[in-house]
């Protein structure tokens, strides 16, 4: 990138102690979308949850924020010609993604790296709220989680007669490689 280029963009301006963490902070937030593509399911303790509302959502905030200012800025410095409604539309459209990036990153992306680097085989309870068989392609006969962030909130394929056997409000235990935050799910069980 030439040197010109690098005037123009605003984030390449900032010094690197606020770079970097901007940049880690944003790999934290979309490594759990990632693994959502390629079938790998991160599901955070209930008590983690709980306990990380409140950071999560000042991220969300924070990161929302960010991305406005990275969509005007980056409109402003292109000096692209584009439509009202196509560029108001992505500066409507930035702080929602901004802020599931920055929540992101607290509720799943920190723990997911924990798993990864520390986790053992673990087993944590959550409540079912809904079983719905279906066909879907990306999430075949979704069970349903309480009080879970949106990316997180299912676990896929268990087989029709696995999900018509849990108890509507009841528990279920998750079992996987993970920490007391959160579980990478191998396999589950019903309360016996």
């Amino acid at each position: 990138m030439n040197t010109n280029q690098t005037q123009k963009i605003p984030f390449l301006r900032l010094p690197n102690w606020i770079k970097w963490p901007l940049t880690i902070w944003f790999l934290l937030g979309i490594i759990p979308i990632f693994s959502l593509i390629f079938g790998i399911q991160y599901i955070p303790s209930p008590d983690w949850v709980s306990q990380a509302r409140i950071p999560a959502a000042i991220s969300g905030t924070v990161m929302g924020a960010l991305f406005i200012w990275a969509v005007v800025m980056g409109l402003k410095t292109t000096g692209q010609k584009m439509w009202k409604v196509k560029k108001y539309g992505a500066i409507l459209i930035s702080p929602f993604m901004g802020f599931m990036i920055g929540s992101s990153a607290v509720f799943l992306g920190g723990p997911m790296i924990g798993a990864v680097i520390a986790g053992t085989e673990i087993e944590i309870p959550y409540i079912v709220t809904k079983f719905k068989r279906d066909v879907d392609r990306k999430c075949r006969n979704p069970i349903t989680l309480n009080g879970l962030p949106l990316l997180s909130n299912r676990l896929c394929s268990y087989p029709e007669e696995f999900g018509r056997s849990l108890e509507i409000g009841g528990p279920i235990y998750i079992i996987g490689r993970g920490t007391i935050l959160g579980v990478f799910a191998k396999s589950a069980r019903r309360h016996d």
